[in-house]
């Protein structure tokens, strides 16, 4: 592994570590509101966040794709 790379890999979880404190708040609230619903509010919820999630990934993917591609 060369320096940039082992610099990038540290500042993404760096960067990750830090985070989800945050994001894990979240997951909470979700998890209470749904309590109560009905399954197919669940199920709806359950593929809005799939869905939202896309995106995030897709970019990654592509970073790192980019980068690794770079290095040789």
């Amino acid at each position: 592994m060369t320096r940039k790379m082992k610099t990038s890999l540290f500042s993404s979880l760096l960067f990750l570590f830090f985070s989800s404190p945050a994001a894990a708040q979240g997951c909470a609230m979700c998890r209470s509101a749904l309590e109560g619903q009905v399954q197919s509010a669940v199920q709806a919820i359950n593929l809005g966040i799939v869905v939202l999630l896309i995106p995030p990934l897709t970019i990654m993917s592509t970073i790192l794709f980019v980068t690794f591609r770079q290095d040789k």
